[in-house]
């Protein structure tokens, strides 16, 4: 067990170190891994949008207990978070969430990418985007690096009484948007969000259609 927390605490050394290799690569020959679009069709006809569910950090996280079985499951619990530590592209951020980048070689609309967040075990970022802090480590040690797009979708569109809601229910406000200047505004139909790097990695409103990187989010655990 203490091996466990010594080793989930070197992990979590590395990932503050520029010496660590960082999982994100936007162009070739980077020295990190490349994600592309492979594998995953187009979205079939019966995909509509805001039908992802992003995986939520659980609301009865257990406790330590003094009995041998306690003591087994919280084992195996924070073997279960090492395991998706250490799972390729996915890149830690605050409050046990990870986020994986689909950049170079995957340039698609929100039904797209929403798919290849599901196959890869996540949802369309929502919880990391609406907190601040969050946001801001996002953005400063995730999406500047990957400065071969125009922007990534996250998991915000407005709906069909005009509101913006985000995919996981939570309506948006003030408080936990980072809307550009002028933004939303509607031009073209616009009924997504894309974190846009013309922007200054603000928030813009782009038809649902149109091409971007993807950003995905999971909830990997609390140790």
């Amino acid at each position: 067990f203490a091996n466990i927390l010594v080793f989930v605490g070197l992990v979590s050394v590395c990932w503050g170190q520029s010496t660590c290799k960082v999982p994100v690569a936007c162009n070739d020959g980077q020295g990190g891994t490349t994600y592309e679009w492979r594998g995953f069709g187009s979205a079939p006809p019966g995909v509509t949008q805001g039908t992802n569910q992003p995986t939520q950090a659980p609301t009865n996280a257990p406790t330590i207990q003094s009995d041998t079985q306690s003591t087994d499951q919280n084992v195996q619990r924070l073997t279960n978070i090492i395991t998706r530590l250490q799972e390729p592209g996915w890149i830690s951020g605050l409050n046990g969430y990870q986020y994986y980048v689909a950049s170079r070689g995957t340039n698609v609309g929100v039904a797209d990418a929403q798919l290849l967040c599901q196959a890869k075990g996540g949802a369309l970022a929502t919880v990391g985007m609406r907190d601040p802090a969050s946001r801001t480590h996002i953005v400063d040690n995730i999406l500047r690096r990957c400065t071969d797009m125009h922007g990534f979708w996250i998991g915000l569109r407005k709906n069909d009484s005009g509101n913006w809601v985000y995919d996981d229910g939570v309506e948006s406000n003030a408080l936990n948007t980072d809307w550009a200047n002028n933004q939303p505004d509607g031009y073209n139909n616009a009924a997504c969000t894309a974190v846009a790097r013309y922007q200054n990695y603000k928030w813009d409103d782009v038809p649902c259609n149109a091409n971007n990187g993807v950003l995905c989010e999971r909830f990997a655990g609390l140790v």
